[in-house]
């Protein structure tokens, strides 16, 4: 599994830093690869085990990637929260980030906002609960009946963890809404909430809604060359 992709830039309009995590054009082959087996993330944590290829592919670039957000949010952006987020692949990034960051800088929690997208399983029971100890602000987007957050399966002792946002397309409360959102379970709940994606039947889980969410397609926006903005309303810095 290749490294991280990510992508560090500022909002001034929002007054925030955001990290956004890019995900993958081949998200089935590299979440079933070789590197499916739980592995242990922390050295203090010896219970805590997460996905083996996406821990491998997170620490690639983690130093150098955290050393550049605590530049801004420790000093040149001290006020400002800090948006984490990542579609598919990047979506376990993005939440390995969050918890990353948590444990190196507790004074960030508060400040921490991570939103995924169509994001896979990432650890067991164990990290679920780490991530719930932690306390940072969750919001784990899901998608009608995309396949992807229903990997790696249950059986291998994975779990979610985080408040599940699921947008039900197949539920329509008014003439003419493409959509309902549903929000699942307890706030910061661990584990799966059977209201939500796991509410689908398994025969009906496909790859198409993974790649476009309210109607934005994502998949499209896997790029050859990063895009880096400039000027007073945005800097982008790229890993």
């Amino acid at each position: 599994m290749p490294a991280s992709d990510a992508y560090v830039a500022v909002n001034d309009r929002l007054k925030s830093v955001i990290l956004a995590y890019r995900g993958t054009s081949r998200p089935l082959a590299a979440i079933q690869d070789l590197k499916i087996g739980l592995q242990k993330f922390f050295p203090d944590a010896p219970g805590v085990d997460i996905h083996r290829g996406f821990m491998e592919s997170y620490l690639a670039r983690a130093d150098s990637i955290y050393a550049t957000v605590e530049e801004l949010v420790n000093r040149r952006y001290p006020g400002y929260d800090l948006v984490i987020t990542g579609h598919s692949l990047g979506g376990a990034q993005a939440l390995l980030a969050a918890v990353d960051f948590s444990r190196r800088q507790a004074a960030w929690i508060p400040r921490i906002r991570l939103y995924t997208y169509g994001q896979p399983r990432v650890g067991d029971r164990d990290f679920a609960q780490e991530v719930q100890r932690l306390g940072f602000y969750i919001r784990r987007i899901t998608n009608g009946e995309d396949l992807v957050p229903r990997l790696p399966p249950q059986f291998l002792n994975y779990l979610h963890c985080g408040t599940e946002v699921w947008i039900n397309n197949n539920h329509r409360p008014w003439p003419g809404q493409e959509f309902s959102t549903v929000l699942c379970g307890p706030v910061d709940s661990i584990g799966e909430d059977p209201m939500g994606c796991n509410s689908v039947a398994v025969m009906k889980l496909e790859v198409q809604d993974h790649l476009k969410y309210w109607n934005i397609g994502l998949g499209s926006l896997i790029l050859s060359q990063p895009i880096i903005s400039s000027g007073n309303k945005g800097r982008c810095d790229i890993f």
